[in-house]
Parts: C-alpha cells; structure tokens; sequence
C-alpha cells in the first residue's frame, strides 16, 4: 500500500493528507492570534501557545508520518 495514497482525487489533480497537514498549520496560530485581538491576552503569549499546536502538527508530519517516495519497479533490471 502507497504512503502517498490521494484522499480526493479531481480529475488530474489530488490532495493527499500531506496536503491538508500544510494547509492545517497556521490554523492554530492564526486562533491563538485571534484570542489575543479579542481578549485582554498579550498578543506575544496569544502566538506562542497558538504556536504550539502548530509545532505537534508539523512534529508529527515529519517524524512520526513522514511521506515516503514510491518505489519504483523500473530499473531493477529484467525479471526471470
């Protein structure tokens, strides 16, 4: 089974979880930013613990469910 398995696949295009894992990462920055504008919380205390969850998330995408490269058959030389 591929790493690299498509979730949705739109014609030629397709967004694998890696994909949504980069688009996920400044949510939690950008709420932690948000908290700060909207609450008495100082906006350097507000980015850092909104950084945190951001910091797991691409903790987590590098070492824990890193994206593998497809191993390809060809090159192997001629199968007997």
């Amino acid at each position: 089974m591929s790493r690299t398995e498509s979730i949705t696949t739109d014609g030629s295009q397709s967004v694998s979880r890696y994909d949504l894992l980069l688009a996920a990462l400044p949510i939690p920055l950008l709420l932690g930013l948000g908290s700060g504008v909207l609450t008495d919380m100082p906006l350097a205390a507000a980015a850092g613990l909104g950084s945190v969850p951001s910091a797991l998330l691409l903790g987590y995408g590098l070492f824990v469910d890193a994206p593998r490269p497809e191993r390809s058959l060809r090159g192997r030389g001629p199968s007997s």
